[in-house]
């Protein structure tokens, strides 16, 4: 990159470091249905995408872990593409997760990010230079969707992340990755396929039941099965609805009608293997 007094270059990732060791324990978000969801919690040096429509809550989602993990002690890097840095820390306090706090003392790390302004390997060297110099554990990509306007082709959008991912991986970063599916209900399609890349899938979605639109989160896919809570056979059925500032449990099921087309309801009754849902109070 050609800046004023010279020329910048951004060198590739260093290679993986075989003697690393990295602690296996579950990472509590803080939330106990969504940990018991995740089979007890996510893993240190594993990837997590979170998909869903625009205003479903998978920033909220991300800064639930970022919440936790700074009320641990841990730093936090936090790069936005979509929202400036006053809005998401305003959003965040709304839900009930003030970090304006942690910004003050340094422990969280914003960068908010204009895609125009971003070269090739830029990117990659924002996240190692918080991850070495600052000693971040939890990094959040927000979103590849922004991110994706910055690269040329979708392939080098791949390239990018892999190299990124097995950096961060290898060294016990918690990572997660924000991709915005077009559309808000019914059929949905993603701009770019990042699923074989991350370690667990998180899929939101709207759905509508009893007259209100509802959220519901499914878990697709977490490749660390030793650590599951439930049943890997019932993993489709694990269902979880819930607004963003208060939720009750509630015995819920589907009526037939498809659940990822955004149609699901709730009935009152629950047969034998059908799920708990936790339906909202406003």
């Amino acid at each position: 990159m050609i800046e004023n007094g010279g020329v910048r270059v951004f060198p590739r990732l260093p290679s993986v470091e075989p003697h690393r060791q990295i602690p296996n324990n579950p990472i509590s978000s803080g939330i106990a249905e969504l940990d018991r969801l995740l089979g007890g919690g996510l893993n240190r040096g594993t990837s997590t995408l979170v998909i869903g429509p625009s205003g479903v809550g998978k920033s909220s989602l991300a800064l639930t872990y970022v919440s936790a993990g700074l009320k641990r002690g841990e730093h936090a890097l936090v790069i936005s593409f979509d929202e400036t840095k006053n809005i998401l820390l305003t959003r965040a306090k709304s839900i009930g997760m003030d970090v304006t706090p942690f910004v003050e003392t340094g422990t969280l790390h914003i960068e908010q990010i204009d895609p125009a302004d971003l070269s090739l390997g830029e990117f990659s060297a924002r996240v190692r230079s918080a991850v070495e110099e600052h000693g971040v554990q939890v990094v959040v990509i927000d979103s590849l969707t922004g991110y994706l306007n910055a690269m040329p082709e979708e392939q080098f959008l791949v390239l990018q992340m892999h190299e990124l991912l097995t950096y961060l991986n290898d060294r016990g970063i918690l990572t997660f990755l924000i991709l915005a599916q077009h559309g808000m209900v019914g059929s949905m399609s993603s701009p770019v396929d990042m699923t074989y890349l991350s370690d667990t899938v998180v899929l939101l979605r709207f759905f509508e039941a009893q007259g209100r639109i509802r959220r519901a989160i499914s878990i697709l896919k977490k490749r660390d099965r030793a650590t599951r809570g439930y049943d890997s056979r019932t993993q489709d059925r694990q269902r979880r609805c819930a607004c963003r500032r208060t939720a009750r449990p509630v015995q819920g099921r589907a009526d037939g009608r498809s659940h990822l087309r955004g149609c699901r309801s709730l009935s009152s009754e629950r047969p034998r293997g059908q799920c708990t849902a936790v339906a909202s109070t406003s």
